[in-house]
This record gives structure tokens, sequence and C-alpha cells, in this order.
């Protein structure tokens, strides 16, 4: 087998889109003693990611298998090393590969858009964030709500007499990490072309912003797209199920003027 890359890490990177990966991705899957000392961090999440993938090899799950040497050599996100190598497109469930696809994908749609030239807040009508997280103690019940309701939030919204001007879903099926139950994740932003207004009072309650600042906006993609970091804690097999499950299921989805 191929050997494990030692990777050096020489800088961390700071802009307002890695803050966002740090926070929804990172800080949240290592211990909290090891916050204040970044390159620690992203050492003690490799060491994770590394530890997950036999696991899975063993579970039984067939990317991790073919994927092995690429899995485990996965260069980190958001900062400079010493040396490069390739993802291993394992989006799901490596914390690196869920930063390039997910997070700064997102990232990169958002910011063009809603900070066009040197603007410091957001134009437009106003920033919706909406989230939803039901639990379900079956398996197909979760996926089955995750695919049939991606745009359950979005739909309420336009027959408020609301317009959206361009908006991202994002949906993913997980695994509660307290209870044997599965969650099915669905958030995203919205933003609209007409200032809220107090009628629309839709069950998931979005959260209304009639400006946000880059700042701010690091808070809003954290809310809305959180890295699953219960892989690390669930049992191999209920993970490799809740995987296959979801093999085919497209996560994330933009619409208007955020494609």
């Amino acid at each position: 087998m191929a050997k494990d890359k030692k990777f050096q890490i020489q800088e961390i990177r700071n802009g307002y889109g890695d803050k966002a990966y740090w926070r929804s991705v990172v800080l949240p899957s290592v211990s909290k003693k090891f916050h204040k000392r970044p390159k620690t961090c992203v050492l003690q999440l490799q060491r994770r990611w590394r530890d997950l993938l036999p696991r899975l090899r063993e579970a039984g799950y067939e990317p991790a298998r073919k994927h092995f040497v690429f899995g485990r050599n996965c260069p980190p996100v958001s900062v400079a090393t010493d040396q490069r190598s390739y993802g291993c497109r394992l989006y799901k469930i490596c914390p690196f590969c869920w930063g390039r696809h997910y997070t700064f994908k997102v990232w990169n749609h958002l910011m063009p858009v809603m900070f066009p030239a040197k603007n410091q807040l957001s134009t437009g009508g106003g920033v919706l964030l909406f989230r939803q997280s039901p639990r379900f103690s079956d398996l197909d019940q979760a996926c089955t709500t995750a695919v049939n309701s991606r745009l359950t939030e979005l739909n309420v919204l336009q027959k408020q007499g609301l317009v959206i001007n361009g908006s991202f879903v994002f949906t993913f099926v997980g695994i509660h990490p307290d209870v044997e139950k599965w969650v099915t994740w669905r958030s995203g932003i919205a933003l609209l072309g007409s200032p809220y207004k107090d009628q629309l009072k839709a069950s998931n309650h979005p959260e209304y912003f009639p400006h946000v600042k880059k700042s701010q906006l690091v808070d809003l993609v954290v809310k809305a797209m959180p890295y699953p970091y219960s892989v690390f804690t669930a049992e191999p097999d209920r993970l490799v199920e809740c995987l296959e499950a979801t093999k085919s299921m497209r996560y994330l989805s933009f619409r208007g003027s955020l494609r």
C-alpha cells in the first residue's frame, strides 16, 4: 500500500470563505482543546478521516476501497501545504472534499451576486435563511422526505408573494449523533427581490436579514451547511447503509441568479 503523505502546513488561510469552512467543518469535528491551534486542528481532522476509511472499507463500502489511497492522501482545505495531492472525491463524507465541493462552491456563487464590486453590504431585497432537520426512525422515509421536499420552503415563499431572485438548497440524510434515528437536513439561503414583510409565517420560521455584511454571511453559510461530523462516531455499518441509500441523491442545487 502506498505510504500516507505527511503534509507540512505552511500557511493558514483566513478569508471569509475559509472562515465558513473552518466553522462548519473543522472545528465541530475536533476537540475544543485544539481550537486555538489551527495546524493541530487540521492534523487531528486528517487523522480522524484516515481512521474512518479502513472501517468503511471493512464494512463493505466500495468507494472507500476504490479510492482508499486517494482518500488517505486527500489534501487539506484552507491551508497551504508543502506538497500536492489529488482530492479523493468522496464528497459526502470526506471533510476536505466536502469543503471544496459544497462550502466553497456555495460561497463562490453567493459572493459575486450579493457583493458586486466593492460593496460592503449585500444588495437586493434581503436575505432569507431557512433550515429544517426532521428526524425519522426509518431510513427509507428519511430519504423519501429529502427527495420529495427539497423546494418546499421556497414554494411557500413564492405562494406568499415574495420574489426570489436566486437561492440554493442544501439537503442530506445523516445519522443523528445521540439517538438511533436518521435526520433529513434541509436548508438554504434565498435572495429576495423585494423587502420581506411580516405576512410570511412559514412553519420553518426562516430568518430574514435586510442586508448582511460578509462576516454575517459566514454565519449564515455555517448554519445552512453543517458538515455531518457524526460520521466519525457512527457505527460503520449504519454509516454505509446511509451512504448507499443516498448515493444518487443530489445534495446541492442552485436556482435563479445563484446558478
